[in-house]
């Protein structure tokens, strides 16, 4: 049995409340037998008495706070991309997660396309940068929504803020494709939307970054996000914590999280092609996907020969029908390893519309470049 004495006392100080990057820590705490304090998550004060044996942290949202933290001199991990020297950092893969974004929308065949910055920090300008970059070799437009560009006085009003959203989003093209680097921040796209009479999501598609269930699940219309695994991020930051704590170098290149992909809901839940025949073949992917059909099978009955429909779908969407449907079943089968460890590999493999879990093995070899059992490891966390 551990004793009292002989357990790690860990201070968290993150900022903000995020029930599941708390939980990642907790989860890790608990395997551990770590005592948390979380004195300062509430008051903001490094607490008097406390004498521990390292901090989790993010260093960069408040600089006498950082001082405070600094100067105790242990082992400290920040959730953040501001670097501070022997300060390892654990945080988002912000370059995937605005190549994910982008290649959401183009899946959907958009065509006009913006990003929300609100404050221009290091990751939003990661985000937006690679969410711009995704778009450079398709045949779109790019419409980027700086507020961090404007003068401070008017940053200073949230109305004014909303006030301009609105009336920027009223004279883009439409359907229009907006990403916001935060969950937070796509609801003001979506109020703006309201204000400005536009249809979610038919005129303006959103997506929120974070898949924060509380904010996405009660939007004005339930948001589409990408699930940047804010979990995850907190379980990785306490075990690079405790491997510290035990006497390893801290590392000096950050520890990136990946996203682990869109959870789509009803803000985006559409499709932008314009061409009829395109968006019913599309449509027809998305739906049945899992079941063991050809993409010949799937667009009989379509007024149009399979030649040209294909030629069609590749100018319209970006990739041919057969890649659509093998990116679906690709997709479906990474949540399934990831979500549920009850599933055995045939089951995934038949679930998300493999013949067989040897197909399935291929197919992660040759496009993913792994199997479908190192992808389940390097996802999950191991107790």
């Amino acid at each position: 049995m551990t004793t009292l004495k002989a357990r790690k006392r860990v201070l968290l100080a993150l900022g903000w409340h995020s029930y599941r990057l708390h939980r990642g820590v907790a989860r890790y705490a608990d395997q551990a037998r770590w005592i948390l304090n979380i004195e300062m998550e509430r008051t903001g004060h490094l607490p008097s008495y406390w004498e521990g044996d390292g901090t989790i942290c993010v260093l960069g949202m408040d600089s006498q706070q950082d001082k405070q933290i600094l100067a105790l001199n242990i082992p400290t991990v920040s959730i953040g991309p501001v670097i501070a020297e022997g300060v390892p950092r654990v945080f988002p893969d912000n370059e995937l997660i605005g190549q994910q974004a982008a290649e959401h929308f183009l899946t959907r065949g958009f065509k006009h396309f913006a990003y929300y910055i609100f404050g221009g920090g290091p990751s939003e300008e990661i985000r937006a940068a690679e969410f711009r970059n995704a778009l450079k070799e398709h045949d779109v437009t790019f419409h980027p929504m700086d507020w961090a560009s404007k003068p401070e006085a008017m940053r200073s009003s949230s109305r004014a803020r909303i006030d301009w959203l609105t009336n920027k989003l009223a004279c883009l093209p439409k359907p229009l494709a907006v990403a916001a680097e935060f969950d937070d921040r796509a609801v003001e796209v979506l109020q703006a939307c309201e204000f400005a009479g536009l249809h979610v999501p038919e005129e303006v598609a959103v997506l929120g970054a974070d898949n924060d269930d509380l904010v996405c699940e009660f939007a004005p219309v339930p948001l589409s996000s990408v699930d940047t695994d804010v979990e995850r991020q907190g379980y990785e930051a306490a075990a690079l914590l405790d491997r510290m704590m035990k006497g390893a170098t801290a590392p000096k290149r950050a520890t990136l999280i990946p996203p682990t992909g869109v959870v789509v809901r009803m803000s985006s839940d559409m499709i932008g092609v314009k061409h009829p025949h395109v968006a019913t073949a599309l449509s027809r992917i998305w739906t049945h996907y899992q079941e063991p059909v050809t993409t010949e099978q799937l667009c009989k009955g379509i007024p149009m020969s399979y030649r040209r429909l294909h030629d069609a779908f590749v100018k319209h969407v970006g990739r041919t029908m057969a890649e659509e449907l093998r990116r679906c079943r690709i997709d479906h089968a990474k949540r399934l390893l990831v979500e549920s460890e009850m599933y055995i590999m045939e089951d995934i493999a038949e679930r998300a519309g493999f013949s067989s879990a040897g197909q399935m093995a291929r197919v992660f070899a040759h496009f993913l470049g792994t199997s479908p059992s190192k992808f389940r490891k390097d996802h999950t966390f191991e107790d």
